[in-house]
């Protein structure tokens, strides 16, 4: 009779070959785990490193890879060959040596790496509840291995040592998952891009630090089985890197199966080169489970390694980190270049500008009721977005990095973006939605040199959202439908074109979910719900948070990140301090892209984290709720740069962190067009947390600001919103409304439409109760009768308060959001000159909004000066010189305006005179 081991959940049966059959008590087949390792040695340095890996759709991904072992020839195409310019393709995040080819001396495919041992157990012994297996001597080492199936509903624990005999580079393979032919899995996993029904084109091995579970799993037969390190594996000190892996796990094997794997150490890595009698020992879990992939994905997260809903906030709140951010954007450290009408990216490309949206800072103008934000950047980026070619800009053809445009051949926005802002605009400026209507035909090429086709649902979507008109809902959801069955309910075995960025990974969540708003089908809300769980294999979920405070900033200085150890001027100068050990955790932040996941440990500008809170409300899923508020709580207290990497460390947390010039911010990168973006992302979180918990008695509608790559959020504030029955409420919260005594709380505020009432809803963040203070700004709120409040808020709950008798004048609001300033019936108007031509359009945000924007199209190397003449209506004619390009020019219009007429005169290099006829743009 075989013997059999029982815990609570599993049930595991030894085979007379010394095999495992486990199975889960639950239900589902037992899946087989024998006593099968393979030895990888070698006597000499293999000297492991990064690679680039040779993938379909030419996606860009790194891999361990090492010097070929010669009893390993013959043909090997697991690898990149070198990149030509790594000037040109290498930034942030993107290591040169990385770029560097194999030739035929490295190799990704890791049993090409070394000579190896194939060891099967001979017997196996059970004492108690431990499994030991026995293998036969070797000459060059010895390996002893166990499984103990340990109480509760604890999954078995595979320990194994191993003692070399003689020096050399050693790594441990446990190989005995069973193995299944990928055609016949419904799906695996292996960090951090083979999902789905991807399956690695080489073996390649995925590092610990690039692992955001150390697992890799298999589904067949609606039931998963696979392997994961034990959780002591991945410490939490020091901050995972390639360079500190002491283990990898692969999911292709030798014969080109799917099977479950992990090696320990990594052959060339920390603890590879090992001394006679040097033991090395290490655990891991097997796993099975009969239920999907995703859901023993999520399991493995909470039940293994603890992933729970673990931050609160810390110095700050939300708000007061939201007015930092904000104070930080319109500062000079922000680097907005008020010429160009973009902010410097000189982290990635020197000598270049570049914006995401228009849409961020007009809506935090909106709803933070700021002229200021409006005037000095949201109205300049819509110039900027209509006007260039792509969001990358430069004024030299010499600038490569990135490759941008230096030509005004826009609009370069998003056909989403320029369809919100002709709604924003309470559809004054018609020419945005010709812009929007006529990009439909259009393939564009605007970030990152991947086409984009914009004839699509979620384009049809976005126009709908505009316009209201049903034809455009109902084109959008027959696209949907296709895509719904072809990139949802299909299991994808491709990459598709261009993916880097994670969302582009798994289907669109973020249109999936507008879409189910926009429907209120249950169908739609399934497909984003589905996808975005698949967005989570993306996200840290290790390693597991120690209970201990952690001592970072030693000696009073905060790491340098490598990418910038050249080009600043040394450690940032941040006191020495110990914390709770999760305040510095990643969980719940991810490596930005495939192609930067090395550099860039955990991203900040978690854009994915309101979405992720609207569709946990809506499906009660507390592991997507969870995710979303590890993603922002927390974390930083103004613009915290980029990412962290490098070392852990609190200087991102501090309120002056970002107000620095450039050369010495040496922590992380600072993207400065991220600023913006980043204080949407704010604003979306805690409204989106306040829908959330009041359980939508206190919604806002909102705008889609698409972006670009993985930057896309919710916009507020041209619309009013729902306020626990009541309507006709707009959100209103200005710099300096509210101080509320614990950072553990944050609001949102909002006027009535007559302006005598306030309404304020706060959350807790903490598990704890917590009884705060409000203290109210009286110049803000006229007629205000007490400037403080009490108030009690449950753990993680929502208390609202609403002050009547008031007088709320808004400052900007009333200026966009007022009646008046119609639509010009002749908006623009393009004349062809110089190498292109003149355009010419109003600009109609309201009648005290509306301003004529002339370009010219040629370039600096056919123009040295150009003039406009223009005449407002029936004044004099007036005029404006710009001698550097790009030549453009704005000019507010009063708000009774009727024409505007102008004409341009241009100085060639030569000297010579060029004038257009004058054009009237008339409303």
């Amino acid at each position: 009779m075989p013997t059999v081991l029982k815990n609570a959940a599993y049930t595991l049966t030894i085979l007379p070959d010394g095999a495992l059959s486990l199975a889960a008590n639950a239900g589902g087949a037992p899946a087989r785990f024998a006593p099968q390792f393979l030895v990888l040695q070698r006597d000499d340095d293999p000297k492991v490193t990064l690679r680039r890996a040779e993938l379909p759709q030419s996606i860009n991904y790194s891999v361990p890879t090492w010097l070929r072992a010669t009893a390993n020839g013959g043909t090997d195409t697991s690898l990149k060959t070198a990149a030509t310019d790594t000037t040109v393709t290498a930034g942030d995040g993107l290591d040169p040596a990385t770029l560097q080819g194999s030739g035929a001396s490295r190799t990704g495919n890791l049993f090409r790496a070394s000579a190896s041992v194939a060891l099967m157990a001979v017997r196996a012994d059970v004492v108690g509840q431990t499994v030991r297996w026995h293998f036969p001597e070797h000459a060059d080492f010895t390996l002893t291995a166990e499984v103990t199936l340990l109480p509760g509903r604890e999954s078995p624990r595979l320990s194994f040592i191993f003692t070399p005999k003689r020096a050399g580079f050693y790594s441990v393979g446990y190989v005995g998952a069973a193995s299944t032919d990928p055609k016949a899995t419904q799906e695996s996993w292996q960090p951090l891009i083979w999902q789905e029904k991807r399956f690695p084109s080489a073996s390649f091995l995925t590092p610990a630090f690039h692992c955001p579970l150390p697992t890799t799993l298999v589904m067949v037969n609606n039931q998963t089985y696979g392997l994961i390190a034990e959780p002591a594996e991945l410490p939490f000190q020091p901050l995972p890197t390639f360079e500190n892996s002491r283990f990898g796990v692969a999911l292709r094997d030798s014969d080109g199966k799917a099977r479950p794997m992990i090696f320990a150490p990594m052959l060339g890595g920390v603890g590879s080169q090992r001394k006679p009698g040097e033991v090395f020992s290490f655990a891991l879990r097997l796993i099975t489970q009969p239920q999907s992939l995703l859901t023993t994905y999520q399991s493995l997260a909470r039940g293994l390694y603890g992933f729970r809903d673990y931050r609160q906030s810390t110095t700050h709140s939300l708000n007061q980190t939201l007015e930092n951010m904000v104070a930080y954007g319109l500062s000079e450290y922000s680097r907005f270049n008020k010429e160009l009408k973009g902010f410097s990216y000189e982290t990635d490309a020197p000598g270049t500008v570049k914006n995401v949206s228009a849409l961020h800072p007009l809506s935090a103008a909106l709803v933070l009721d700021d002229p200021v934000i409006f005037k000095e950047l949201a109205y300049p980026l819509i110039e900027y977005l209509v006007s260039r070619e792509k969001f990358l800009f430069s004024t030299s053809p010499d600038i490569k990095i990135q490759n941008p445009s230096w030509r005004l051949l826009g609009p370069c926005a998003p056909l989403s973006e320029l369809a919100a802002l002709y709604a924003i605009t309470q559809r004054r400026s018609p020419l945005l939605l010709r812009y929007a209507t006529a990009l439909l035909k259009q393939q564009r090429t605007l970030n990152l040199d991947t086409p984009q086709a914009e004839d699509t649902w979620q384009n049809q979507l976005a126009l709908y959202d505009a316009t209201g008109e049903k034809r455009w809902l109902v084109a959008a959801r027959a696209k949907a439908d296709a895509y719904l069955k072809a990139q949802v309910q299909t299991r994808q075995s491709e990459f598709a074109p261009g993916s880097f960025f994670w969302n582009s990974f798994v289907p669109d969540f973020f249109a999936l979910l507008t879409l189910y708003e926009a429907t209120g089908e249950k169908r739609h809300l399934e497909a984003a719900h589905e996808a975005a769980l698949r967005f989570t294999q993306f996200i840290w979920l290790c390693p597991t948070i120690p209970t201990e405070t952690i001592t970072v900033n030693k000696g009073g200085k905060a790491p340098v990140y490598s990418y910038l150890a050249k080009r600043t001027k040394g450690p940032m100068p941040v006191p020495e301090e110990s914390v709770p050990a999760w305040r510095l955790s990643e969980i719940g932040l991810t490596p930005e892209a495939s192609g930067t996941s090395v550099g860039h440990r955990g991203i900040f500008l978690t854009c994915f984290a309101p979405w992720l809170l609207r569709i946990a409300a809506l499906t009660g899923d507390t592991f997507l709720h969870d995710l979303a508020r590890a993603a922002v709580v927390g974390r930083y207290a103004s613009f915290p740069g980029y990412h962290m990497n490098t070392a852990r460390t609190t200087v991102y947390e501090k309120p002056d962190y970002p107000l620095h010039p450039f050369p010495e911010l040496s922590y992380n990168s600072f993207h400065f067009n991220h600023s913006w973006p980043h204080i949407a992302l704010v604003l979306d979180y805690l409204i989106s947390e306040v829908e959330t918990r009041s359980k939508g008695a206190i919604r806002f509608p909102a705008r889609y600001a698409e972006g670009y790559a993985y930057l896309k959020s919710r916009i507020y504030g041209d619309r009013p919103g729902v306020w626990q029955g009541e309507k006709d409420i707009w959100l209103w919260m200005p710099r300096g409304l509210v101080t509320v005594s614990s950072p553990q709380v944050n609001y949102i505020a909002a006027r009535s439409g007559d302006g005598k009432t306030l309404s304020l809803a706060l959350t807790n963040q903490s598990s704890e109760p917590v009884t705060v203070t409000l203290t109210l700004n009286p110049a803000l709120l006229p007629g205000l009768k007490a400037n403080q409040r009490r108030v009690s808020i449950a753990p993680h709950g929502v208390a609202t308060l609403k002050l009547g008798g008031l007088t709320i004048t808004p400052a900007f609001q009333k200026e966009l959001l007022g009646a008046g300033g119609a639509a010009w019936a002749h908006d623009e108007a393009r004349t062809p000159f110089i190498q292109g031509e003149v355009v010419g359009m109003v600009l109609n945000f309201g009648p005290a909004l509306q301003s004529a924007f002339v370009y010219l199209q040629g370039t600096n190397q056919e123009i040295r000066e150009a003039r406009l003449l223009y005449q407002i209506d029936s004044a004099p004619e007036q005029t404006l010189t710009d001698s550097r390009y790009p030549f453009e020019f704005t000019v507010a219009l009063p708000p009774n305006t009727k024409s505007f007429t102008y004409r341009i005169e241009a100085v060639t290099p030569s000297g010579t005179l060029q004038k257009t006829e004058p054009v009237a743009l008339q409303r």
